[in-house]
């Protein structure tokens, strides 16, 4: 085998190999408004920080991370699919496990909002979220009817 053939065989065997790498990166993102918490779907209009955690696999080290928090549809507050905010950090190694945040200090437009997580400006995950009033559970009848009568009328 011939030098130059050789070389081109290493050549293509290197740009496989980096081809199969970059493909295995994975990303999985969820939602909350705790940290500590699970994740959800549907917030309160007063939740005043947004979290989406995130797990990537399959990083290389230098590997650019970026969350971009957009509002899909919020009626007159913003136009359709606004950029609210973006934030990035860089892997040091080949999995993070890490977090970016949104914080408002008033109450939030009730609509849908979405957070893109990209790898070196390859989207890698979405999650998507609501905002909207939390119905709070109605009380049974009898416990209803008990307290009106408790009233002292």
């Amino acid at each position: 085998m011939s030098m130059i053939k050789w070389l081109s065989w290493l050549v293509l065997l290197i740009v496989c190999a980096a081809v199969v790498i970059a493909a295995e990166v994975k990303v999985e993102a969820y939602i909350t408004n705790n940290p500590e918490s699970e994740g959800a779907t549907i917030f309160s209009p007063e939740t005043h920080t947004f979290y989406v955690m995130f797990k990537a696999k399959g990083l290389s080290p230098g590997d650019k991370i970026r969350g971009v928090w957009i509002a899909d549809e919020v009626a007159d507050a913003a136009p359709a699919n606004f950029k609210i905010q973006e934030s990035a950090l860089i892997a040091q190694d080949t999995t993070l496990d890490a977090q970016f945040s949104m914080t408002k200090p008033g109450a939030w437009a009730r609509g849908d909002y979405h957070v893109e997580i990209y790898v070196n400006d390859k989207l890698a995950a979405k999650a998507k979220f609501s905002v909207k009033p939390v119905a709070k559970p109605k009380k049974p009848e009898q416990e209803q009817k008990q307290e009106e009568d408790d009233s002292g009328d």
